[in-house]
């Protein structure tokens, strides 16, 4: 078992270095390869810090983004072989099932419209429906709803129905998920992308405690005719945690950095994420009600009146790089190097 475990980290760190690598060669075309008194000290703060050079690779991410070497950064391989296991434990496959986090937060928001689990069709309140019923339920309000299927991830397992020609016994093929209200956003957002709803990350952190900071964000926006954010096309823009003010420059899926959205061209400098504050509030808010598991990436988006709407939850293994690359070091002075 040590063994297979041992193999199974070594893919694993083999994995993230070669990602990592690929995300440093891309920066290098636009700031210029690493210098190697930086990499140097990668490699010995991964070593003498970390308990391991295979965590240099996105310390050198991380310092050719900043143009300097910044103590505090944690890479990511080292977040989710050491600091995960003891600050999540057994939990953080919960936010994989979709179709708890209405039992679990009580958002109120009234995103989520049915959930369906284990062949039963349940509303808003955990109460069973029919077929008859479930259908009157999601288009109640729209002509059309969105369906999340359980463990979705990086805007895959989504699915768009409207009431024309619906087919229920095709949606209940997809099998368990969460059926929710299409979200009309904010004139922002819908500037910048019209087809997609954006996407604001939040990282939120249960300190010993037992308080909850937000360490860290940033505002993903679809890209052309994308019906929805999707990792591998968005655009990223890093925020500054006081204000929600955007940065002057977005990256791309491949860390390319751009000043303008590449479909609409507009400018991210000057623009600010509309009820910020509010939005910091509703994810701490939501954070208190499970602290078990101590780091939480939050997708929220605000809507046209100004209100944060909950899309999920990412309890498991929800990636620091970005923000860690752009706007960290996020996570000082929480000791998880002590996790070596």
């Amino acid at each position: 078992m040590k063994r297979k475990n041992f193999i199974s980290r070594l893919n694993y760190n083999r994995k993230q270095n070669r990602r990592a690598g690929k995300i440093l060669r891309t920066i290098a075309k636009d700031k210029g390869p690493l210098p190697p008194a930086l990499a140097r000290q990668c490699d010995e703060y991964a070593k003498e810090v970390l308990g391991g050079r295979e965590y240099s690779p996105w310390l050198k991410v991380y310092s050719a983004m900043a143009g300097e070497f910044k103590e505090g950064w944690i890479p990511d391989n080292f977040y989710c072989l050491k600091v995960m296991p003891h600050l999540k434990g057994r939990y953080d496959t919960l936010s994989d099932f979709g179709t708890l986090s209405n039992s679990l937060f009580r958002v109120a928001n009234r995103q989520n419209i049915a959930t369906v689990v284990n062949g039963l069709y349940l509303d808003g309140e955990m109460r069973a429906m029919d077929d008859a019923e479930l259908e009157a339920c999601l288009f109640a309000d729209d002509d059309r709803f969105v369906f999340k299927v359980d463990d979705s991830y990086q805007g895959k397992g989504i699915h768009f129905f409207s009431k024309a020609g619906f087919d229920l016994a095709a949606m209940k093929r997809l099998g368990d998920g969460v059926a929710e209200r299409y979200i009309e956003q904010h004139e922002l957002f819908d500037a910048f992308a019209p087809n997609s709803v954006a996407t604001l990350r939040l990282t939120t952190v249960v300190l010993d405690d037992g308080s909850v900071e937000a360490r860290a964000g940033y505002l993903r926006l679809g890209v052309g005719d994308d019906t929805h954010v999707m990792s591998a096309s968005a655009v990223r823009v890093p925020l500054d945690m006081a204000t929600g003010a955007f940065s002057e420059t977005g990256f791309q899926a491949n860390w390319q950095a751009t000043r303008v959205h590449p479909s609409s061209q507009m400018r991210f400098a000057g623009q600010q994420v509309p009820s910020f504050k509010a939005c910091v509030d509703f994810v701490v808010q939501l954070h208190t009600r499970l602290p078990f598991v101590r780091v939480v990436g939050w997708d929220l988006t605000v809507d046209r009146q100004g209100n944060p709407v909950f899309i999920e939850w990412n309890g498991g293994h929800n990636t620091i790089t970005f923000s860690e690359a752009t706007t960290g070091p996020c996570f000082t002075g929480l000791n998880w190097e002590r996790y070596r």
